[in-house]
Parts: structure tokens; C-alpha cells; sequence
């Protein structure tokens, strides 16, 4: 949540330019509020795998949600030039997998009749 933070406050949308995978980025207002609005999303898909750990809807979200980001981050180091670290990468790639792996792993809860 810091990181949401930080690209809000207004310090930091007149001052501050975008660093790592997202240094591509200008460092303008509506640059920084969909920044924020990605990280938000992330930490939705991730909250809610946290709840629904047993739910495969939920599980293949999240694991769809953590490819993209991996396509999409990895496209910006490796194509477009964005200054990120090659070690944070291998760690998004292997949420990646980790989540794709859950996702397809796991046993849903059976149904249940309601009254």
C-alpha cells in the first residue's frame, strides 16, 4: 500500500519520476493515478485469493492477473528499455508460475445444498 500511496500524494505527482519497470512512464497526474490504480488491482486479485483460497474462479484471477503482469513488465525491461532489476523480474515470473500452478491445483470445495 505505500507504493499506491506514494504515487498519490501530491508531492510526489509534481516531483518524483517513476523508477523500475515502470520508468517509462512520465511522471505526470494521470500517469501516477493509473499507476496506483494497477498496484490497487493487484492488491485486490491477491486479497481476494487470500479469502477465497479454495475458490478456482478466484485462483485462475489471480494467476491471470500475476501473466499479465509478467508479460506486460517484462515486455517494458526486455524490449522498451525500462529500468528495472533483472532479480525483481524472476520474481514476478515466478509468482507467475506459482499462482498459475495453484489456480490449476486446486481442489474446489464441493457444493453445498442451500435451504
Amino acid at each position: 500500500l505505500p507504493p499506491i500511496y506514494q504515487c498519490l500524494s501530491t508531492t510526489s505527482a509534481t516531483q518524483l519520476a517513476f523508477d523500475g519497470f515502470a520508468s517509462n512512464l512520465h511522471p505526470g497526474g494521470a500517469e501516477r493515478r493509473v499507476w496506483a490504480l494497477v498496484l490497487a488491482l493487484f492488491v485486490c486479485s491477491r486479497c481476494a485469493a487470500a479469502a477465497a483460497p479454495r475458490n478456482k474462479t478466484v485462483m485462475a484471477h489471480n494467476a491471470a492477473v500475476h501473466v499479465l503482469e509478467a508479460l506486460a513488465l517484462g515486455s517494458e525491461y526486455a524490449i522498451y528499455g525500462a529500468a528495472g532489476e533483472a532479480l525483481f523480474f524472476y520474481v514476478i515470473v515466478g509468482n507467475a508460475v506459482i499462482f498459475t500452478l495453484a489456480a490449476l491445483l486446486i481442489k474446489p470445495l464441493p457444493l453445498t445444498k442451500q435451504e
